[in-house]
Formats: C-alpha cells, structure tokens, sequence
C-alpha cells in the first residue's frame, strides 16, 4: 500500500513539473517577457479538489482584474515609484485577506513587472494578462488530469474489498463442510476493513472533487460494504462456535457458496433472500434434534442464517434506495 501511495505522489510530481514546464514553453513561444511566471501560476493553481482549483481561478481572475485597476490608478497618480507600488501591496492584500486570500501572490509578482518596465501600456497589459491565462489555464488542466485517476483508484480498492468478502464467505462454507477445518481465524477481516477505509477516504476525495454532481453513490456504497464486513465478521463467529455439523449445516454451507458467487456490486440479491426463505421453511420442516449438541449446532446454524438474512438487506436496501435517486435525477445508479 505504501508503494502505491509513493508511486502516486511521484506521478502527481511529474505531472505537476510537465505541465510548469508546457506552460512555461508556450509563454515563451508567446514572446511573452518574464515566462516562467507562467509556470509558478500553474503551479500554485492546482488544489486539492476540482471545485477548489475551479474557485480559486475565478478568484485569481477577479483579484487580478482588481489588481490592474488599483496599480493603473496608483502609478498614473504617483507615478511607477516603489511607494505607489507600497500603497498598492498595502490595499490589495488588506483586499485578499477580505475576500481572496489564495490570491496575494499571483496578482502581486504580475503587477510588479508593470512596476518593473515603468509601463502598463497595452503591450505590457497583453504580456501579463497573457501569463495569467497561460499558467490558470494548464493547472486546470492538470488537476482534472490528476484527480482522475482516483476514479480507477476507488474502483479498484472497492474490488479488492468485494473480493475479500467473497473468500471470507467461501472460507465460512468450506468451515460448515468440514468441520476438522483448520486454520479458522478472523485475521482476514484486517485486510479487508483497511481497504473499506482507503475506499471510503477515496471515495469521500471523489465527492468533494465533483464539480456539478452531487452523487453520493459511491460514498454510501462504501459505507454499505463497511456494514457488511461488521456482519460478516458477527457471522465468522458463529460459524466458529459450532463443535459438530449436522446435515442442516451442509445446505447452510451451500448457501454461502452461492452468495459468494454472486457477490457483486450490481446484485440486488432478492434472489438469494427468497432462497434465503426456502431455506428456513426447510429447516422448520426437519425433524427434532436427537441430541442436545445437535440441538446448540442446529440453534446457532438457524441464528447465521439471520445473520445472513441482515447481511443481505443491507445490499438490497441500499440497491432500492440508490433507484429511487436515480429515478428522480441521481444518474449514477
């Protein structure tokens, strides 16, 4: 997990440095005077989340159009002198502080090549406007770029923890056939709750990343399977009190292999709660225990059947729920 979290981290530097350099490239190709600025805006555009990043450009955008006009005022009163420039600092970032705080920096060092060249004549207007653009234009970009991956990045922790929970099903059937299996301890559930964790981290990133969804599909999916995994881990328990199998344990056993095979994200497992049904009806047909240890094995057998039964509600009432948002515009599901 830590590999993957240093290949990321060196990805994203990668990306980051690409996209300063392009930005700094077409500056250049520009004509533009004092390029490489185009690569720190860049840089210092890029947030967290997309709606972040979106924000902070439409607040750089406005705090820069300020900017102009404060400096345009200052220097033609008092002249391209560095206490006009003083004056100007001292006004724009009280303004920041106020309203735009992530926005000192850009409009400052932009303004202060006016100062520079003595000038805020068209040529100079283009040339800093110019960078602005340039450098906003290709942190967008990128931050779109990078917090796409975490997309894949959710998929596949999701996939890892679904695939968790069928082996750990599998592993309880495999248990209920035999009952001289060995190596039957609930280590397994450690792996699969911190991948739940990464997910549901992941997936709260995701959220905040939407620019116009409001989708909460991936987040509650999440939380579903965490409640699914106490369960299952309730379950794991039980199978581990039973001291002898009677035959009832075989279909309970065969049952649990079903469910692991049709584990999967889109199941709405109705059909296994109705065979869920069949199965107690059955039990309740079959003749009285012979013995008080058949009698504790069978008991607890009927008490996973429902553990399973809760288990599984949770999987339909969160496929029921997500398909009336989706009926009344939630587009995910």
């Amino acid at each position: 997990m830590e590999r993957g979290i240093e290949k990321e981290k060196l990805a994203k530097a990668v990306k980051i440095a690409a996209a300063c350099m392009l930005a700094i490239l077409i500056a250049n190709l520009f004509q533009l005077k004092y390029y490489t600025t185009a690569g720190i805006i860049t840089i210092l555009t890029i947030q967290d989340t997309k709606k972040q990043t979106l924000q902070t450009a439409i607040r750089r955008a406005l705090s820069y159009l300020s900017s102009v006009c404060m400096a345009a005022v200052l220097f033609s009163l008092l002249g391209y002198s560095l206490w006009a420039y003083g004056i100007y600092i001292f006004i724009f970032i009280f303004l920041c502080v106020m309203f735009w705080p992530e926005s000192m920096t850009v409009a400052s060092v932009l303004v202060s090549h006016f100062l520079i060249e003595q000038s805020m004549s068209t040529q100079w207007l283009y040339n800093e406007t110019m960078l602005f653009l340039i450098g906003t234009t290709l942190g967008i970009l990128v931050n779109m770029l990078l917090l796409k991956q975490r997309d894949q990045e959710l998929a596949n922790l999701i996939n890892i923890a679904d695939n968790e929970m069928k082996k750990i099903l599998g592993h309880m059937a495999v248990k209920l056939g035999d009952e001289d299996s060995n190596e039957y301890a609930n280590t397994c559930f450690g792996c699969l709750n911190k991948k739940l964790e990464a997910a549901r981290n992941c997936a709260a990133r995701n959220f905040n990343n939407s620019v116009f969804g409001t989708s909460t599909f991936e987040l509650d999916y999440v939380e579903m399977r965490q409640k699914q995994s106490m369960e299952l881990e309730d379950i794991y328990r039980s199978v581990g009190m039973i001291e002898m199998l009677p035959k009832q344990a075989a279909f309970v056993a065969e049952y649990m292999g079903r469910i692991s095979k049709e584990y999967h994200r889109d199941n709405d497992v109705q059909g296994l709660l109705d065979g869920l049904k069949q199965i107690l009806k059955g039990m309740e047909k079959e003749e009285m225990p012979k013995s008080r240890e058949e009698f504790e094995a069978r008991a607890v057998l009927f008490y996973i059947l429902k553990q399973l039964e809760e288990f599984l509600k949770l999987k339909n009432e969160f496929v029921r729920q997500h398909q009336v948002k989706n009926m009344a515009g939630d587009a995910r599901f």
